[in-house]
C-alpha cells in the first residue's frame, strides 16, 4: 500500500506539508518469507515491543529512520516505511496549534531509491520531502 500527500492542511490537518501527490507511506506485506537481512536492516537499532493481541508477533520501530517492521518467527509480515522523526517539522499542523519550521537552512530530504527482493526483481520508490516545493499551513504552494 502506497500513501499521498493531498496537498491540502485544511482537508488534512495530521497530513504533511508537501507537494499533493508526494508519497508519505509504504506498506510492504511480503508474499515470500523474507527477513530484515534481506532488507539491509539491522533490527539492533531498533525498539522491541510485543504485540498486545497477537502472541508471536513482534513491532521493531527506529522512528529515526522512520522504518517499523512486524515480525513472526523471524519472518517479516509487514515493512513500514514512513516520514522520519526529523520530518516532523513537514507535517501539518491542527487548528489552533503553532506551526513550527525545519531548523536551520538545509532541506529535509529523504530518498528510498529501491528495494531488490530476493527474487532480484527491483521496485523503485522514492519518498521525498524538503522546504522546496513545501505548503504553507493552509496547503498552498510557497
Amino acid at each position: 500500500m502506497i500513501s499521498f500527500a493531498t496537498g491540502d492542511c485544511e482537508k488534512a490537518p495530521n497530513g504533511w506539508r508537501v507537494a499533493k501527490g508526494t508519497v508519505t507511506t509504504i506498506i510492504l506485506s511480503p508474499q515470500i518469507p523474507m527477513t530484515p537481512a534481506m532488507f539491509g536492516i539491522d533490527l539492533s537499532k531498533y525498539k522491541k515491543q510485543e504485540d498486545g493481541e497477537i502472541v508471536g508477533i513482534d513491532h521493531y520501530t527506529n522512528e529515526e529512520e522512520g522504518v517499523t517492521v512486524d515480525m513472526y518467527a523471524g519472518v517479516i509480515q509487514n515493512l513500514y516505511l514512513y516520514p522520519r522523526k526529523a520530518d516532523e517539522a513537514m507535517r501539518c499542523q491542527p487548528q489552533g496549534k503553532t506551526e513550527t519550521k525545519p531548523e536551520g537552512g538545509e532541506p529535509l530530504i529523504r530518498q528510498i531509491t529501491s528495494i531488490t527482493l530476493v527474487t532480484s526483481t527491483v521496485i523503485p520508490v522514492s519518498f521525498h520531502a524538503s522546504r522546496r516545493g513545501a505548503l504553507d499551513s493552509a496547503g498552498r504552494d510557497q
